[in-house]
């Protein structure tokens, strides 16, 4: 009798141990990953530097805590640069993030055609990257993202 008392105990910590990690990759896929303002904030004779922002926002009634979060970001296919964040990232459950970013364009780099679209606020901006979520037991679970504005 107590080993099966014993046994239905680790039974019931292991289902519930699941449907927490379970719960935890549902609230990870589910972040709603954009861009915010994007920023023209210098202007050079070589190049132009642009400010973004990149917006995380947890629809969830969990907290997720994201890492090794790492994206490109493109105007009108062309990569402009990658970005990071150096450190995991708590989202509480309702709540959003904002990161902004400093990206330097070059002239020569971008190409005519992107300084064109630029002119004309004919861009499409793209990010598209990879994050890893924490799971119990030090598992990291890897999920990709794009977003197109």
């Amino acid at each position: 009798m107590k080993q099966t008392t014993f046994f239905l105990i680790i039974l019931a910590i292991l289902v519930l141990l699941g449907i927490f990690v379970f719960g935890k990759i549902l609230a990870a896929k589910n972040l709603q990953i954009g861009l915010g303002e994007i920023a023209l904030t210098h202007v050079t004779w070589s190049g132009v530097q642009l400010s973004v922002t990149v917006v995380v926002y947890n629809p969830n009634f969990l907290s997720v805590t994201i890492d090794k979060f790492h994206a490109g970001v493109y105007a009108n296919d062309i990569p402009l640069t990658a970005i990071e964040l150096p450190e995991p990232v708590k989202i509480r459950p309702g709540k959003a993030i904002e990161k902004e970013f400093i990206i330097d364009v070059n002239y020569l780099d971008a190409g005519v055609a992107f300084i064109n679209a630029l002119k004309e606020r004919k861009v499409t901006w793209k990010i598209q990257g990879e994050y890893f979520f924490q799971l119990p037991f030090g598992v990291q679970y890897p999920y990709t993202f794009e977003f197109i504005k």
